[in-house]
């Protein structure tokens, strides 16, 4: 009994400081447009944890809220990425890695695309308060070209989605974390 309860606060504790690291690959890498670590990271840890992978996307969302304050556009991190970690999870974990590269960074690049759209499901209610199909295109279209400078980030950084999933899996299977890869 005591022993399980370690090992969830360690795991507990793997999900905070992976939170804590998506949020600080964000403040990081805020001087680039729209270029960040966190659809790779959000594709890394669903294939490595599965649903607990979730654990560490939410954390990030609750540590970014406290950095900024409640702003309505925060909004969007409680869901973007949850869009993200279900396209993600019917993926098979064993793929070949020469196949998984690819699929991983078109997921990437896929997610960056629609983010504006995922965006203006909220943004257009909240700021022009109104609900159109027309004015989310509108909203989305106008964004188009941070999308695909977003796209061009997510597809970069998740050509290391593999060489990470491999990393995470070997020091999670160290510290007795249960993984997807090895279960």
């Amino acid at each position: 009994m005591l022993r399980n309860s370690f090992s969830k606060t360690r795991e507990l504790v793997v999900f905070a400081m992976l939170g804590a690291l998506m949020f600080s690959s964000k403040i990081i890498l805020e001087f680039l447009p729209n270029i960040h670590m966190l659809a790779l990271f959000t594709i890394v840890f669903t294939v490595v944890y599965g649903a607990r992978g979730l654990i560490p996307i939410y954390i990030y969302a609750a540590i970014l809220t406290v950095y900024y304050g409640f702003q309505p556009w925060l909004l969007i991190h409680y869901y973007v990425w949850l869009v993200l970690w279900c396209i993600t999870m019917p993926i098979p974990v064993n793929m070949n890695k020469k196949i998984a590269v690819p699929v991983y960074v078109a997921l990437g690049a896929f997610h960056g695309v629609v983010y504006g759209f995922l965006c203006a499901l909220t943004q257009v209610p909240i700021y022009y308060n109104t609900f159109s199909v027309v004015t989310v295109l509108a909203y989305t279209a106008t964004g188009i070209k941070w999308d695909l400078i977003q796209a061009a980030g997510n597809a970069a950084m998740c050509t290391l989605a593999v060489p990470l999933i491999i990393l995470l899996d070997k020091l999670s299977r160290k510290m007795g974390i249960k993984t997807r890869l090895h279960d």
